[in-house]
């Protein structure tokens, strides 16, 4: 990935069909995804991988 850091992404959204597709191409592009259903869930999340 030329050199750079590895980006990650947060999905946040309820439909899984939504979640696999938007995952794969952001995959596709170089990017570690990390997915959640719902607003609480994504704040728990982002702050678990802040730690």
């Amino acid at each position: 990935m030329d050199g750079l850091a590895r980006r990650t992404i947060l999905v946040v959204e309820d439909e899984s069909a939504i979640v696999e597709v938007l995952a794969q191409y952001l995959k596709d592009e170089g990017f570690s995804v990390t997915s959640a259903g719902d607003g609480p869930s994504a704040v728990a999340v982002f702050h678990a991988d802040a730690a």
